[in-house]
């Protein structure tokens, strides 16, 4: 597992830089984005601080993806880490209330920041082929992909031992239907609501016609929902 503490890289660079024909190109384009290097760990900190002062702008697609990332990997050390009692007859694996909020607030601020690059690329007419209406493309999708996900996990307790490793689709089935059921509370209604918001989007479009034309769009993260 590589850490986000031990990442100490800037965030990747807008698209542009990376399509650069020569260097200068590559000069001109970077002219366009002279704040663009910002380190991970600044960035992170930002979106975790009380009261948080946001992502920096501008952050390109792919660092917006790798800062979802660092945080849902902060969620699942969060719930290695912390004990806390959802039900009074009972001692269950959860996180505190306010390792909820805090990183609920996080995840408000990457959407803030996510959401006015959106406008920002839609605004400067850059859709890279294949990305039909997310400025971003596959990342910026797929990144909208793993906040859902994040939400889900940040709100729920599900067993890590559903055999997913196995590849056997009847001992997943069987695994995930033998789990303990979820406790009812107001932290699962958030999480059903971001799941319903992420089949939503499949169901819409038809379950076929993704299946068929966005295999290079709808990566694994759609699916870990």
């Amino acid at each position: 597992m590589l850490l986000t503490s031990e990442v100490n890289l800037f965030l990747p660079s807008p698209s542009r830089l990376w399509r650069a024909e020569s260097a200068w190109h590559w000069q001109e384009a970077r002219q366009a984005y002279p704040t663009m290097e910002i380190p991970l760990q600044d960035a992170f900190s930002r979106l975790l601080n009380r009261p948080s002062q946001g992502p920096p702008s501008p952050v390109s697609s792919l660092g917006n993806y790798v800062l979802i990332h660092a945080l849902i990997q902060h969620i699942y050390l969060l719930k290695q880490t912390s004990f806390a009692s959802l039900s009074p007859f009972d001692v269950h694996r959860g996180l505190k209330i306010e390792d909820v909020e805090e990183v609920s607030q996080a995840l408000r601020m990457w959407t803030v920041g996510f959401d006015h690059r959106q406008v920002r690329a839609n605004e400067a007419g850059h859709h890279p082929p294949g990305a039909d209406s997310y400025a971003g493309g596959p990342v910026g999708f797929n990144s909208t992909a793993l906040l859902r996900l994040a939400y889900i996990r940040l709100y729920t307790d599900i067993s890590p031992n559903r055999s997913l490793e196995t590849r056997d689709h009847v001992v997943i089935a069987t695994r995930l239907n033998d789990a303990p059921l979820l406790v009812r509370s107001p932290r699962l209604h958030r999480a059903v609501v971001q799941a319903i918001h992420a089949l939503s989007m499949l169901v819409k479009m038809g379950v076929n016609y993704v299946a068929r034309t966005k295999s290079l769009e709808w990566s694994i993260q759609h699916s870990c929902k």
